[in-house]
């Protein structure tokens, strides 16, 4: 991964329109665009990766591997696509992640859509590993926010990184997910 990154870091500074082009595939963490932090390497200023499987053979691969694929026809039936690929990086003295629901973002109807995460490092309760809400997904998509507002927006602005559950859920009904290199989680786009 750590070669992908440089590599794909490498293209941003690319002479011509490529290099543009990269500046949205390559997300550096919003405290490092502001000028807040200078990670120790480039490495550590990536928040995410977007479009992977259109940039990467490997990537592209692994979308379409048949157990995956299996899996996903198993939850929401045959008529499985694929949506975005993308890798979420959280490099140390991130932003945290905000309570959220997939869907909120996406706003798709039906609401057939999943997720799957594929864990690259060991993700565990102490360095951030995912949370759930049990069963929150059967209730549909909860009001989501920037910290302030009055109302539901679209997360498409600026403050998208902010954007989260309107309530924090009780932490006596969450549940840690933890996973080691490889281990994928499915979820659905609502939970």
């Amino acid at each position: 991964m750590r070669r992908v990154i440089d590599e794909w870091c490498d293209n941003i500074d690319a002479p011509g329109e490529e290099g543009p082009a990269w500046k949205q595939i390559v997300s550096r963490d919003p405290s490092v665009r502001r000028g807040e932090v200078t990670p120790e390497n480039r490495y550590r200023s990536v928040r995410k990766l977007y479009r992977m499987t259109t940039k990467h053979k490997f990537f592209a691969r692994q979308a379409r591997h048949e157990k995956l694929v299996a899996a996903c026809r198993q939850v929401i039936g045959d008529n499985v696509r694929l949506l975005q690929s993308m890798a979420l990086l959280k490099p140390p003295g991130s932003a945290e992640k905000r309570w959220h629901q997939d869907n909120a973002y996406f706003r798709l109807t039906p609401l057939d859509v999943m997720g799957c995460w594929i864990a690259i490092d060991e993700a565990f309760v102490a360095n951030g590993c995912m949370h759930v809400l049990s069963k929150s997904h059967c209730d549909g998509i909860a009001l989501h926010k920037l910290p302030g507002d009055t109302h539901d927006r679209d997360p498409s602005n600026s403050g998208a990184v902010l954007y989260g559950l309107a309530e924090v859920p009780d932490t006596s009904e969450v549940t840690a997910l933890p996973m080691n290199p490889g281990d994928a989680l499915l979820f659905h786009g609502a939970l």
